[in-house]
This record gives C-alpha cells, structure tokens and sequence, in this order.
C-alpha cells in the first residue's frame, strides 16, 4: 500500500486531492520494487507506481526522461529526494509478446537502442550524471575483482557438475586469462563509453504496433556500448512460455546486428569504426560470461532476469544441455 506522506507528495503534483488516487492492481516485477497500478481520478490517469526501486531507476527517470527523448515511459511524478525512492511513471500499452517477434522486430528494438545510445555518447562527465553508475578505468579494479569472484564460483561448479553444465572448465579459464590481460578495458571501451539500458532483453521492451518503450531501468550505467549490445543479441534465443524456458533459433547473426547499429548510430552522428566496435564485442562475450553467466551458473538451473526463473532440470522444463553449449560455443567461437 503506499504511505499518507507518499499519497500527499502524488496529489500536490497532480493538484487532486488523495482520495481521487486509487490502486487499480498491484503488479508481479523482476527487482525488490513494489509495483502498482494507479488511477488518477481527476486527470483519468492510468500510471504505474514504482516504490523502493533502485537509486538507478529513480536518477534515470529523474534525469533522463524529462530531459530527453528517449524510448522509455514518461516520468509523471517522483520523490521529491533520493531518501525515499519512488518513481510515477505513464503506462505504457501492453506490446507484442517476444515469443511472437519477427526479424522486422528485432530490428526496430536494435535501432531504438542505438538511437537512444546516441544521445548520451561522450557525455559521461556532465553533471547531470555524474551519480550515474560508471564502468570506466576508475571502477574497474573494483569490477574486476567480482568477475573474478564469480568465475572463482564457476570453477567450482564446473569441477564438481562439468558433465551437465552448458559452459565448460576449460572455457571458464579462458575468459579469466582474457580478463586478466593489461589491455582488456581498452579493448571493452573501444566501442566508446554511453549510457545503457543495463538488461537490454526484448522481454524489457514494450512493442506496439506503432510505439516502443523499453521498461525496467533498475540497472541503467554508463559503459561500453557492446556489452548492450551483446546482451540484447545473447538473450535473444530465449523464450519464457508460463515456467517453461526455451530456446529458438533467431533470424539475425550478430555480424547483421553490428552492421546495424553502427549504421544507426552514424545516422545521428555518431562514429565508430566496425573494427574498433568488433574489438570491443570480443571484450564483452568474455565479460558477459564472466559477470552474467557465471553466477548463474548451476547444476540443473538457469536463471533469466525478468522473474524468478530458478527452474529445475530435472521437472524438463530447461532448453537442452546441448542447445545451451551449442549457444556459448558460438559466442566464444567469435572471439577467436
């Protein structure tokens, strides 16, 4: 429920009184926050009430959405410090399932990234955002040091489970050494530095027919533009249908994706060579393994951001063990 002090903060910037705001539904999310559905009354308002989300979310939707134009929904109201975090924002239409996107979809959520990627290029000491989460040379001893406490855990697993396991000790070993080399960050960086969605899956994007809107920010930072990339196009192949989870075969290599987002980007003029950006690609499959997949790594279990998909193999509910390798070689296949 929320609080008379936050009912009081909603109707002073709605000008109505707390009686006209009404809890329409409470809302299932992936993150700690608690989610509602309002109805501003007065305005005939449907919103979308996010309370305890994360500083992330609440900069972004302080910041970003009254200032610029990107694909996410509108801030209508917001906590008025970071003391207590709580963000109103418009809601959006229900879009296209992602089991149901064609090639042509994709495309359009590829294009909205980079468009929005665009905007915030080598802007990264702004004062605007200088709360922002960073993944730059100052933050990277600290990051490093959780990728290798996760591959650490990997290891461990993969000793003990290598049989069921999709990625195997031997490639968990390999992305460390390439972590470990001096010149790692800058290859990761030479796709340039911007602000980034965080976990770019197409299950965060909201398309209609003639809008798109990319939801959940909790993990918004700036950072080197192929780790987005690369996330959007490894978490492609899954499917969520109820609890079930699967994998499909996608209609778009990643060489395709590269050649498109670069295209877009120059479109709004922004430049970046292809070889440079493939550089970096290379960089971010050995940190998506290391800092996404790594942790995730279980015996019988896959986890997907976007709901508690903790699901045991053993009810065959999982994409096949051969599926899964096939997946991670061709990611690592890239890199050589």
């Amino acid at each position: 429920m929320l609080s008379d002090a936050i009912l009081s903060e909603i109707s002073k910037q709605f000008d109505c009184s707390k009686d006209e705001i009404k809890i329409t539904k409470k809302l299932q999310g992936s993150s700690s926050a608690q989610t509602y559905q309002l109805r501003i009354r007065k305005e005939k308002t449907n919103a979308i009430f996010k309370n305890q989300t994360t500083l992330n979310e609440w900069l972004f939707y302080k910041e970003i959405t009254p200032n610029y134009e990107v694909p996410a929904p509108k801030t209508l109201a917001i906590s008025k410090t970071s003391d207590v975090l709580w963000v109103l924002i418009e809601k959006v239409a229900k879009g296209l399932h992602p089991k149901k996107w064609k090639k042509e979809d994709i495309i359009n959520a590829l294009k909205a990234i980079a468009c929005f990627h665009s905007k915030f290029y080598n802007k990264i000491e702004q004062e605007r955002f200088k709360d922002f989460p960073k993944l730059t040379i100052n933050e990277w001893s600290h990051k490093k040091k959780e990728l290798y406490d996760n591959l650490k855990k990997a290891k461990l697993v993969a000793k003990n489970y290598e049989e069921v396991i999709p990625i195997t000790m031997e490639e968990i070993v390999r992305v460390k050494k390439e972590i470990s080399k001096p010149k790692y960050l800058d290859s990761l960086q030479r796709s340039g530095i911007t602000l980034l969605h965080g976990d770019s899956w197409i299950y965060n994007f909201m398309l209609t027919k003639n809008d798109l809107h990319i939801i959940d920010w909790q993990d918004c930072f700036f950072g080197p533009s192929a780790l987005e990339i690369l996330h959007f196009y490894d978490l492609l192949p899954f499917k969520i249908d109820g609890m079930k989870v699967g994998l499909r075969e996608i209609p778009i290599t990643l060489n395709e994706i590269i050649d498109i987002y670069l295209r877009e980007l120059s479109k709004n003029k922004i430049k970046i060579k292809k070889n440079d950006f493939k550089e970096s690609m290379k960089a971010a499959i050995f940190f998506q393994l290391a800092h996404y997949w790594a942790p995730r790594l279980k015996p019988f279990t896959v986890y997907l951001r976007g709901g508690s998909y903790f699901i045991a193999r053993t009810l065959r509910l999982l994409p096949s063990r051969s599926k899964l390798r096939a997946h991670f070689k061709e990611l690592l296949d890239y890199t050589k």
